[in-house]
């Protein structure tokens, strides 16, 4: 069950520059198991 909660913009922020960096990693390797994971791992 999903539970709706509000986030700060702080933590917004954090999230966005955390998947900004990790989309970064993914499009700058050439392993593909690294991109797959940077890009679709929740955690």
């Amino acid at each position: 069950m999903l539970e709706h909660f509000k986030s700060s913009e702080s933590q917004i922020e954090k999230y966005h520059k955390s998947a900004l960096r990790d989309l970064k990693i993914a499009a700058d390797s050439n392993i593909p198991e690294v991109s797959f994971r940077f890009c679709y791992d929740p955690c």
